[in-house]
């Protein structure tokens, strides 16, 4: 087999992954093993039992329900014994949309009545702008997950449930892959982010219907899970039900399941890019850093990129998932480590990167201000300090 200098490079970085990386480190799909796969029976309360070892003895699970038959069977699948219902709160939002929304809330709180569990409920309006710049879709989700968050603090909940299934999981595979989205996009859906977690994702929006039906509990169908105008419905309803039909419903869960060995990798790449990070970071204050660029250039682009972006949050002071580069903030940032100049500086995510030998992270501006008491010393951005004394001196003798 001819090796291409693409492919030496690939060796090589799997081989340092390999002697850099334990075994023990390399992630599960499911760390905490709460995920139902296909052969678990679906029971009342079986991820109570699952989800609470995990939990400090003062911490509640938040259960985002919002009427649908999903979210319906994970509250049903996340109930306590009655002796400990306390510990399971639920939130649901009010999207403000009319009828529906109306009719959503009123289910949820009967049923939450007559499960004698503690039910949040946070009314949102959705932006015009918002929902111009990034659709209703895009514009409700962030408002949804960020009263579901409030709830969560409110409530000090040490886990937020959503019921996101296996068909969820297969329909944003396809959505990302015809947006040409990298690995982390690929592999899609998490199951889990933060104290977000997704139990569903092994079962199918059939098979928790079934579970509900059995149980004889009620749920309510969003009627915009038919409008086609929506990308995910389309997804759902068109290429869904074509692949099930002319291959099998078997082939459809391969979708997801690709996703899911995908998601491993991307956490493999994410272990090695925490170590690397580390490794090529000379100086560092707080709101500045300082790599060598030289060390991190032999690396696959992929690799690059996620320690870019890991020094950009630690500049930044907020989350890798804050760090949003597109296509051309790749390609400079690349040419920035692959193609030194001194002297060279871009902007990207706010932050001013300049090419000094080392490549230099700055979040201050040009005309910060640094204050000093004198006498006294203060730290600059780079790391060195400045001290200044301050001396008596008689004007008669300096006259003199």
């Amino acid at each position: 087999m001819d090796h291409t200098p693409g492919s030496y490079l690939l060796l090589a970085m799997v081989n340092r992954i390999q002697r850099n990386v334990q075994y023990k480190d390399l992630p599960d799909w499911d760390r905490e093993g709460i995920v139902l796969s296909d052969h678990t029976p679906l029971k009342r309360g079986i991820l109570f039992s699952r989800i609470t070892p995990h939990l400090q003895a003062d911490e509640t699970i938040l259960v985002a329900v919002s009427g649908g038959s999903d979210s319906m069977a994970l509250l049903l699948l996340s109930l306590p014994p009655e002796q400990h219902r306390e510990r399971l709160i639920v939130g649901h939002i009010h999207h403000g949309t009319g009828e529906f929304a109306d009719q959503a809330t009123a289910l949820v709180e009967r049923v939450c009545g007559e499960l004698n569990v503690r039910l949040i409920v946070e009314y949102i309006e959705i932006v015009p702008d918002r929902k111009k710049e990034v659709g209703f879709e895009a514009a409700a989700r962030e408002l949804r997950y960020a009263a579901l968050e409030r709830i969560a603090v409110q409530c000090n909940a040490g886990r937020l449930l959503s019921g996101h299934t296996q068909d969820d999981l297969a329909e944003t595979f396809l959505i990302n892959a015809m947006r040409g989205a990298g690995l982390s996009g690929l592999a899609g859906l998490k199951p889990e982010r933060g104290k977000w977690r997704r139990p569903l994702l092994g079962r199918t929006h059939e098979e928790l219907r079934q579970f509900l039906e059995a149980e004889s509990y009620p749920f309510i169908d969003d009627p915009a899970n038919e409008d086609e105008a929506y990308t995910r419905v389309a997804v759902r309803r068109q290429l869904g039900e074509l692949i099930r039909e002319q291959f099998g419903a078997g082939h459809w869960a391969n979708i997801a399941r690709a996703a899911q060995h995908l998601h491993v990798a991307d956490q493999a790449l994410e272990i090695e890019a925490v170590r690397l990070a580390k490794s090529v970071i000379r100086r560092r204050t707080p709101g500045w850093v300082s790599i060598d660029a030289g060390e991190l250039g032999g690396y696959l682009s992929e690799l690059v990129i996620r320690v870019l972006r890991r020094i950009l949050s630690l500049v930044r002071g907020c989350s890798i998932e804050d760090i949003y580069l597109d296509r051309k903030d790749r390609r400079h940032l690349l040419d920035m480590v692959r193609k030194p100049k001194t002297g060279q500086t871009i902007r990207v995510e706010g932050i001013r990167i300049t090419d000094r030998g080392e490549l230099e992270f700055s979040a201050f501006s040009s005309d910060t201000l640094i204050q000093l008491n004198l006498p006294g010393e203060c730290r600059l951005p780079d790391g060195s300090r400045v001290r200044v004394d301050t001396e008596s001196v008689n004007p008669s003798e300096e006259a003199s």
